[in-house]
């Protein structure tokens, strides 16, 4: 069994950013913030996470495509990465809010949301390097149009119009229609891939509620 002392230096190390264990003992922690601008780093932090996930979700799929399946263990920590920057910016938000306080709330929605997306592509890269699959090219093009779909509410997070938001939402009933009737085609391994990627599509439509929020003065 793993040693106390180094489960509590892994959990700091994975979840919280800005923070130093400064006295460890059998019965007490002590952590202290060694980031002096929380409040300025916020938006540094959330655009990195945002980046990060973007980046697993690009690499899953370049390793699947190359045949490159029990590599995917190794993108796992884009995930944990994912983890330690969302979790900061949850408690940079718990702790003081947002500079804009009155939109707090949709930014926490935006963090908590964005995490969970990220454990879409954790499943798809832990289940595919255990078990393997042969994917078929129907399956891949459907996994790069659920990125694209994620990166274009990347990027209408940071230059947001209205119009491209609508734009998005009819083409995710597009894509949850094929994910689903993909779904009822394939077997095994292939399908639980495909039904992750569908709820991507789903998460990430989730954005926008919150990303009109924080738009709308």
């Amino acid at each position: 069994m793993k040693d106390y002392n180094f489960i509590v230096q892994d959990v700091v190390k994975d979840l919280f950013v800005g923070f130093a264990i400064v006295h460890q003992s059998n019965k007490r922690c002590v952590l202290r913030a060694i980031s002096q601008d929380q409040d300025k780093e916020f938006d540094n932090i959330l655009r990195r996470a945002w980046l990060v996930t973007l980046s697993m979700a690009d690499s899953t799929l370049d390793y699947i495509r190359d045949g490159q399946l029990k590599q995917l263990k190794e993108l796992v920590a884009l995930e944990k990465t994912n983890n330690q920057l969302t979790n900061f910016c949850q408690r940079t938000l718990n702790k003081k809010g947002h500079l804009d306080f009155a939109k707090t709330c949709f930014y926490y929605v935006i963090v908590w949301n964005l995490e969970k997306v990220c454990d879409d592509y954790k499943y798809i890269c832990e289940m595919l390097s255990e078990k393997g699959a042969k994917m078929s090219k129907e399956s891949l093009m459907f996994f790069k149009e659920a990125n694209k779909f994620l990166r274009d509410y990347y990027e209408l997070f940071y230059s947001f119009d209205l119009k491209g938001l609508n734009k998005l939402n009819e083409s995710k009933r597009a894509l949850i229609a094929k994910g689903h009737r993909l779904v009822g085609m394939k077997k095994g391994a292939e399908a639980i891939m495909l039904n992750h990627l569908t709820d991507v599509v789903l998460k990430t439509s989730d954005f926008s509620a919150s990303m009109i929020a924080l738009n709308t003065d």
